[in-house]
């Protein structure tokens, strides 16, 4: 559980390069051995290419908001409101997230879906943790924009 709670700790950007090279070396081993892939070949290949670019363009536009986000939450100060943060609170997050998934796609091989799952699942507790974090450290400022901006994901979903 150490190591998990280290994890947990890093810095967004070294968080995410991990997760990105876990996810690759299991596609490599999967080509390496011919592990499964998933149905519909080459669509959904095609699919999971679309929302790896949207993903990552969704990331570079959140950025252009919020210049700071890749610091680690006890760095950041203030909270932004505007762009695609007046919407969801952790569109960043989604972003990796949806980057994940499409490379996972792209790649085709069915265990890649394995550390998507584990990397996505880590990404919503370090939004939780932040959100905690966030509201000692900013209060009523934090809850405020908690109040207004309801959803921590997706839209009327999560």
């Amino acid at each position: 559980m150490k190591i998990i709670e280290y994890y947990l700790n890093l810095k967004p950007n070294i968080m995410m390069s991990f997760g990105f090279i876990l996810i690759i070396f299991i596609g490599f081993l999967g080509e390496y051995f011919s592990w499964a892939r998933i149905p519909y070949q080459p669509l959904s290949n095609i699919i999971g290419g679309i929302i790896f670019i949207t993903g990552w363009l969704f990331h570079k536009y959140c950025h252009s908001f919020h210049k700071k986000a890749h610091l680690r939450s006890d760095q950041i100060k203030s909270i932004i409101k505007s762009g695609p943060f007046a919407i969801i609170r952790h569109p960043m997050y989604l972003s990796l997230i949806l980057m994940y998934l499409g490379v996972s796609m792209t790649w085709g091989i069915i265990w890649m879906f394995i550390p998507f799952i584990v990397f996505s699942s880590f990404i919503i507790i370090i939004a939780i943790r932040e959100e905690t974090y966030l509201l000692n450290e900013l209060g009523s400022e934090y809850k405020d924009y908690i109040d207004e901006v309801s959803w921590r994901f997706i839209p009327k979903l999560f």
